[in-house]
């Protein structure tokens, strides 16, 4: 039941304390207490259904702690992680220290990226640009938004046909997707997905929430591409390749099959004026 914890599950994991802290479109989230008396993070997932989620705790089990949360227990559609108190790296941002949060999340995704995960399965991130590659212009679609959103399209071909590695990927790493812990900052909320390791920081560009202005700063781009190619040994121009493609597939996610118009069209453009600077063999 929504709002409410089962006994049982309570009895069995020796729960104990539960407090609600964050309620989402799809789950429940408490904080409780185990029987050593620890806090840890309890989702449970209303209806019985994880949706797109599944894998990404088939990852954070995989790693075992390495840059992510910790899985304790999981349940049908219920799981008990470790606690993150926070604040969120996105928060960082929005205290005015988007350099720090930029380097921070760097070292996240070592820890993920250098971890040796061996996961078969997991959605292949090929797929999920079949939206984009399917969406359509509507009548009020102005040109320059429609030639972006082609040439954005052309990139994500581009990434996909010349990928040279697949690995697990975290798949929605980002900011606020990043918390403090006692063992320093870690993820949380993984989708999962096999991919290009380029990809994994692909969402971060156009985060965190509340600091849009930032999104729209070329030179903030290029600084967070600069500093991830050295941090991860990535090449840049896959980089900022990625995030082109991905900027364009969340269009297509907030649109759904038709584009007429969307109010981060400018950011779009912002990233491919970035790749157009970039020398690339891709």
């Amino acid at each position: 039941m929504e709002g409410q914890v089962d006994p049982k599950l309570l009895e069995k994991w020796q729960l104990a304390a539960p407090e609600v802290v964050a309620e989402t479109a799809i789950a429940t989230v408490w904080k409780v207490f185990r029987a050593d008396s620890t806090p840890a993070a309890l989702k449970v997932y209303h209806g019985g259904n994880m949706q797109d989620e599944a894998p990404g705790f088939a990852l954070l089990e995989a790693l075992d702690g390495r840059g992510a949360a910790r899985i304790f227990a999981r349940q049908n559609a219920a799981v008990l992680m470790e606690w993150l108190a926070g604040p969120s790296l996105g928060d960082v941002v929005r205290g005015g220290d988007d350099a720090g949060a930029t380097h921070l999340l760097g070292e996240v995704a070592q820890r993920i990226l250098g971890a040796d995960v061996r996961l078969d399965g997991l959605p292949k991130i090929g797929d999920e640009f079949q939206a984009l590659f399917d969406l359509r212009f509507g009548t009020g679609c102005r040109d320059s938004l429609r030639c972006d959103v082609e040439r954005a399209r052309g990139v994500a071909r581009q990434m996909l046909a010349s990928m040279t590695e697949v690995r697990p990927l975290h798949r929605d790493l980002h900011h606020d997707n990043i918390k403090k812990s006692d063992r320093g900052w870690l993820a949380f909320d993984a989708k999962g997905a096999l991919g290009d390791p380029a990809y994994e920081l692909a969402n971060a560009f156009r985060n965190p929430l509340g600091a849009e202005d930032l999104w729209r700063q070329a030179q903030r781009m290029r600084f967070m591409a600069g500093l991830w190619a050295k941090m991860l040994s990535l090449p840049r121009d896959r980089l900022i390749g990625w995030a082109v493609a991905h900027m364009a597939l969340s269009i297509t996610w907030d649109v759904g099959d038709v584009l007429e118009d969307h109010r981060d069209a400018d950011v779009l453009a912002v990233f491919l004026s970035v790749w157009d600077e970039e020398p690339s063999d891709i």
